[in-house]
């Protein structure tokens, strides 16, 4: 089953594949280094940008230290698991036109040019200049789009 994309140019493509991974983001535990109790949640998005961190009642029990080391091993281990969600959506799309060869061509190419961080980060840019050309930090700093 083809998702419709097959008729896209490669320009309109990374534009519809930088709206899909733009809204990635990884969820994982936030624990202590060896404590099978978790302290809560940490979601991260493909742009490295904290989503939501929900702590729970086990959080009130750990140290400072500790829970601040918890909390950035969930921030990276959540960034990564968005990078393999990335990967995940590739793969998907990879399967979705295995039967047309040009395409497929245009899709592994695409996803070689942003496998890299760097290349990532490109495309999101691009994504993030075409849907927010007015954005003002001074008036919305976290971009709640007051």
């Amino acid at each position: 089953m083809v998702m419709g994309f097959e008729e896209l140019g490669d320009d309109e493509l990374i534009r519809w594949l930088g709206g899909w991974i733009a809204n990635v983001a990884g969820t994982v535990d936030v624990a202590a280094a060896g404590d099978t109790e978790n302290a809560g949640k940490i979601t991260v998005s493909i742009q490295g940008d904290l989503v939501r961190l929900e702590l729970n009642q086990a959080a009130k029990r750990m140290q400072p230290d500790s829970l601040s080391r918890a909390i950035e091993r969930g921030y990276v281990q959540a960034y990564r698991e968005a990078l393999h969600q990335v990967g995940q959506v590739f793969d998907r799309i990879e399967q979705d036109v295995a039967g047309n060869a040009v395409l497929r061509r245009r899709i592994r190419r695409i996803r070689e040019e942003h496998r890299d961080r760097s290349g990532l980060r490109r495309m999101l840019k691009r994504q993030a200049q075409r849907q927010e050309p007015t954005w003002d930090p001074a008036a919305d700093p976290l971009r709640h789009r007051i």
